[in-house]
C-alpha cells in the first residue's frame, strides 16, 4: 500500500512539472528552457511548501497542497493542451533527425531511471543523515530536531532533503533519487538551451547535451540522494536565466534567477561560494550595458 501511495506521488511530481512546461511554454519560451524552469520551479514550491507546514506545526495536512498541486496542474495542462501536441510533434522530428545517436542515449536515460524506480537508497551519507533526518523530522514533528546521531543531521541546510519528505511520509524509500534524476536531466537541457539560443544550431546543442549527460560524475549523481546534483541544477538555471535577463531583456527570467538563487542556497551550504560571484557579475553586466545606451543618447 505504501509503494501504491509512492507511486502516486511520482505521478503528481510529474504532472506538476508537465503543467509548469506547459505555463512557459505558452509564453513563448524555448522547449527546452521551459522544462528546466517548470523542473526548478516545482523543486521551489515542494520544497517550500514542506518546510512551511513543519514550521506551523501542521504537517500531517500536507496533503491539502497534494490535492492544490494536482488540481492546478490538471487545469494547466487541459488549458494549454495544444503545448502538449506540439511538443511531441517536436520530438518525433528532433529524433527522425538523429535516430541512432538518440536512440542510444534513450536507452542510457531509461536505464538510469530504471535505477531510480526499483533500487533503494544506498549512500552511505544519504542513510546516514540525508535521509534518515527527514525520517527524525517526521516522527518529531519539527524540522528543529532534539533528538540527533550525528551533527551532520541539524548542521547542514536541508532544502533539498526535505524533499524526500514527499516519499518517506509514506514510510516508504522507493523513488527517492527521482529529485536528482530530474535535476541531472535538467542539466542536460539547460545545456541544450543555452548552445541553441547563442550558437542557434540544433545539432551542436545536441552534441554538448550528451557529451554533457557522459559526464562520470553526473551520471553517478543522477541515481543518488545527495544534494549536489541539486545544487547543480540551480547553477544551470542561474547560467540560463542570466543569459535571458541580458540577451533578451527577459524580466520573467528574473524571477527564475531569484528562485534559483534562493534555492540552491537552500540546497548545499557551499552554493553561495558560486551563486554570490555570479550573480554580481550579472549585476555588473546589466548595468554596464544600459549604461552604455545611455551613453549613446
Amino acid at each position: 500500500m505504501n509503494i501504491v501511495k509512492s507511486l502516486l506521488v511520482l505521478l503528481e511530481i510529474f504532472l506538476f512539472i508537465f503543467a509548469m512546461f506547459c505555463y512557459f511554454r505558452k509564453r513563448y519560451y524555448f522547449t527546452a528552457e521551459s522544462w528546466c524552469f517548470s523542473i526548478i520551479i516545482v523543486f521551489a514550491i515542494y520544497s517550500a511548501s514542506i518546510q512551511i507546514f513543519f514550521w506551523s506545526g501542521i504537517i500531517q495536512r500536507f496533503f491539502i497542497v497534494d490535492i492544490i498541486i494536482i488540481i492546478i496542474s490538471a487545469y494547466l495542462t487541459i488549458k494549454n493542451n495544444d503545448v502538449v501536441y506540439y511538443f511531441f510533434k517536436d520530438l518525433v522530428n528532433i529524433f527522425k533527425l538523429n535516430r541512432l545517436i538518440l536512440s542510444f542515449y534513450s536507452i542510457i536515460y531509461v536505464y538510469l531511471f530504471l535505477q531510480v524506480i526499483l533500487l533503494p537508497p544506498i549512500n552511505v551519507d544519504s542513510l546516514t543523515y540525508n535521509l534518515s533526518r527527514v525520517m527524525l523530522m517526521i516522527k518529531e514533528g519539527s524540522i528543529v530536531l532534539k533528538n540527533y546521531s550525528t551533527l551532520h543531521q541539524v548542521n547542514f541546510v536541508w532544502g533539498y532533503d526535505i524533499l524526500s519528505y514527499l516519499f518517506q511520509r509514506n514510510y516508504c524509500d522507493c523513488f527517492l533519487s527521482i529529485f536528482s534524476y530530474l535535476s541531472y536531466i535538467l542539466i542536460i537541457l539547460s545545456n541544450y538551451a543555452l548552445v541553441i539560443s547563442v550558437f542557434n544550431n540544433r545539432r551542436l546543442a545536441i552534441l554538448i547535451s550528451l557529451i554533457v549527460s557522459s559526464l562520470p560524475a553526473l551520471v553517478l549523481q543522477a541515481t543518488s540522494t545527495k544534494p549536489d546534483i541539486g545544487a547543480a541544477a540551480c547553477t544551470m538555471v542561474m547560467f540560463l536565466a542570466g543569459y535571458n535577463i541580458l540577451l533578451k531583456n527577459d524580466k520573467g527570467s528574473f524571477l527564475i534567477l531569484v528562485v534559483a538563487f534562493l534555492l540552491g542556497l537552500s540546497f548545499r551550504t557551499y552554493f553561495p561560494g558560486i551563486a554570490v560571484p555570479f550573480v554580481l557579475l550579472i549585476m555588473v553586466s546589466f548595468v554596464r550595458k544600459y549604461s552604455i545606451k545611455d551613453n549613446k543618447y
